[in-house]
């Protein structure tokens, strides 16, 4: 990531990369490569506000697994994989979210936005 020759698009918010392999060092980006719950955790609480995780399903489902998680954005592009990847491998312990928004963007991609539920209902 910080190795090739991009322009990092959040220079000014720290960031955190949740790696087994951490890449090269920026005063902005720090690497978690053990006890990523506890560390997340650490952060949720130090920060005092809201932290954005950009991911794949394996870190979500371990963040869902341990009730860390109040808002999803997922994005959906629309092609077709041969086997594919699960949304959420590993099976994430069943939990109930609503829908608070959903948009259709002119590449076809469409971004849905959703909350969970603080009570059950359907």
């Amino acid at each position: 990531m910080l190795n090739i020759d991009l322009v990092w698009p959040y220079k000014d918010k720290t960031t955190y990369v949740i790696t087994h392999n951490p890449m090269g060092t920026n005063e902005n980006v720090h690497f978690i490569t053990e006890n990523v719950v506890e560390e997340i955790s650490k952060l949720r609480i130090g920060n005092g506000t809201d932290i954005w995780l950009i991911d794949g399903g394996q870190l979500i489902t371990m963040l869902l697994n341990q009730d860390m998680g109040d808002k999803m954005t997922i994005i959906t592009i629309p092609i077709l994989l041969r086997n594919g990847i699960p949304l959420f491998p590993d099976s994430p312990k069943e939990s109930q979210w609503e829908l608070q928004n959903s948009m259709s963007c002119k590449n076809r991609v469409a971004q849905t936005l959703k909350r969970k539920c603080t009570k059950f209902s359907f």
